[in-house]
């Protein structure tokens, strides 16, 4: 029996707030991916921003520290609101966040002048309906700027990996396509004008299997996955897993720094 996009999307929702998603967003720095994205729009203190898939909160934090904006985060996993909520309370930081669904966006057209996403509006399972509620809940004239993983990354070889041992239903899209130029155009190139800029993260572990096995540890994704495997093939995916960062990181001083391979989209509405 086929699965329909909406029961990959409510699985998600069941996964990702396992485990501790927030020690795996601090150990791979992806804060500093919040703060480029935010300097690269950017965002200013008279903007209305809308942060999609916020999770625990890293980019609509990011954005309300320039001049204090008015920012909203949604997501669709209250588990990890309730943790963003948190944390901008502890920073005194007064950011509207709400439970909503990426691709149906409770706001009424032209609502913001921003709208962020740092690898997160990527895994929505509808990603045309992802796309065209970005677009249109952006004014004319205002700007959409998103990070998605690269699918020859080392993040996207790690997802691809994982996806070997246990692949996904065939009508889940890959998150990966946002992470292309073609795939970008496709989705916003029509109602968007587009930079597209590949950059690298790097995030520093110490060491592969150090970071290898916190993923499958705290990263729901990964862990729904590895679960899924008998004890023999845990093993070898991990040893797969690890031989990957081994391969694309480069040591200093003992420790193993991973490129963290992403594209950087900017575009403004037309």
């Amino acid at each position: 029996m086929a699965t329909d996009l909406n029961t990959i999307k409510q699985t998600q929702q069941q996964v990702w707030p396992t485990g501790d998603y927030q020690l795996v967003i601090n150990h791979m720095n992806l804060a500093s991916m919040s703060e480029r994205l935010c300097d690269a729009i950017p965002v200013l203190p008279t903007h209305r921003v809308l942060d999609i898939a916020t999770g625990t909160g890293n980019t609509a934090l990011s954005a309300k520290r320039r001049g204090f904006p008015h920012v909203t985060g949604i997501d669709y996993a209250p588990g990890l609101l309730e943790i963003a909520k948190a944390r901008a309370q502890a920073e005194q930081l007064d950011v509207t966040l709400e439970e909503a669904d990426a691709e149906d966006l409770p706001y009424p057209a032209d609502s913001f002048d921003v709208v962020l996403s740092t690898c997160g509006v990527i895994f929505a399972p509808d990603q045309k309906k992802a796309a065209e509620e970005m677009v249109r809940v952006c004014r004319p004239g205002g700007r959409i700027g998103f990070t998605a993983w690269t699918p020859d990354g080392d993040i996207g070889t790690f997802n691809k990996t994982i996806a070997s041992y246990v692949p996904p239903p065939p009508e889940a899209p890959s998150p990966m396509k946002w992470g292309t130029v073609e795939g970008v155009e496709e989705l916003l190139g029509d109602r968007v004008a587009l930079e597209i800029t590949e950059r690298e993260l790097a995030f520093p572990v110490r060491s592969a299997e150090y970071y290898i096995d916190l993923m499958l540890d705290n990263f729901g994704l990964a862990m729904a996955a590895y679960n899924r495997l008998d004890e023999t093939s845990r093993q070898q995916l991990r040893r797969d897993l690890i031989a990957i960062f081994e391969s694309r990181g480069r040591s200093n001083n003992g420790a193993l720094v991973v490129p963290g391979k992403h594209l950087e989209v900017i575009g403004t509405v037309r």
